[in-house]
């Protein structure tokens, strides 16, 4: 019998999949949805019936034609924000990394948190195996893997390591897209730590090899940024709209069980003064 699919994996081939809202006929006046997932899965058939049943509710809680809403999926920063640059009315699904370095560049407004099924606020972990380091200086050199090294280098040294280490100088990084596999390979001493997300995190509990590994560094909370957009005059028109809609979603008879699927609870309205602590760290000299 073949091993059911972790959440957090479903969710991450499901955003590469396809994009959040049906592709229409070119159009003049179209606002675009950026999927940006550092460190994500490719595009793969996985996933691609729960994100067209996501697609569809939102789409119909909207109001918004197909033709009028184009989404695109990346997993690397670096052509997310090429088709920024050239397509800025948009609404960005991504990470409080992605926020953090790129406010001030893209005109980015937070929109809406994550409600995380497993926690209130978001968390990572530096797991190691039991018993080989007993501190973050013990790891010095040694190599790190994990899905959330693609995110940007300030925000995990400054937020998720609370400024005692810089990630690049620190640690030998090897980014991977198969969160999984990297678990693994701890476990096998191939790799020394593998840095995990919450959600990742708490995947991992009903894994075998999670008696394995332990916990050598925990992050304080930090708020799940979910959606945000580019200031524009066309995406400030739709702004509630959007948000209204994808706040309402997960509590609806069809949305439920899609955002059960992927291992959230739903979204919640977010104003910037809400991140102004983690503004204010990432931002100190």
């Amino acid at each position: 019998m073949s091993r059911p699919t972790p959440r957090w994996r479903v969710l991450g081939l499901a955003l590469a999949t396809t994009t959040l809202l049906t592709l229409g006929a070119k159009a003049p006046d179209r606002l675009h949805l950026v999927i940006l997932y550092p460190g994500g899965p490719s595009v793969e058939g996985e996933g691609a019936k729960l994100i067209e049943q996501f697609s569809t509710t939102l789409a119909e809680m909207t109001g918004l034609s197909s033709a009028s809403l184009k989404g695109v999926y990346f997993n690397q920063l670096e052509p997310a924000e090429k088709y920024l640059a050239t397509h800025r009315d948009a609404y960005i699904m991504g990470s409080l990394g992605f926020y953090l370095s790129r406010r001030a560049q893209l005109d980015l407004i937070p929109l809406a948190r994550l409600m995380l099924s497993s926690a209130v606020e978001d968390r990572y972990f530096l797991m190691v195996r039991k018993g080989r380091y007993s501190s973050l200086d013990q790891l010095k050199g040694k190599s790190v893997t994990g899905s959330v090294l693609a995110d940007d280098p300030r925000f995990l040294s400054r937020l998720v390591f609370e400024g005692k280490l810089d990630v690049n100088d620190h640690f030998t990084l090897k980014p991977t897209s198969r969160p999984l596999s990297a678990v693994r390979k701890v476990s096998r001493d191939k790799v020394d730590a593998v840095l995990l997300n919450n959600m990742q995190h708490s995947s991992l509990k009903a894994l075998p090899v999670a008696d394995e590994l332990e916990v050598l560094h925990r992050s304080p909370g930090l708020p799940p940024l979910g959606l945000m957009m580019v200031d524009t005059p066309k995406t400030r028109m739709h702004k509630e709209t959007v948000v209204k809609a994808v706040s309402a979603m997960c509590d609806t008879e069809k949305g439920k069980p899609i955002c059960t699927s992927f291992g959230f609870a739903g979204f919640a309205p977010l104003r910037p003064d809400d991140l102004a602590t983690v503004v204010a760290t990432y931002d100190k000299q």
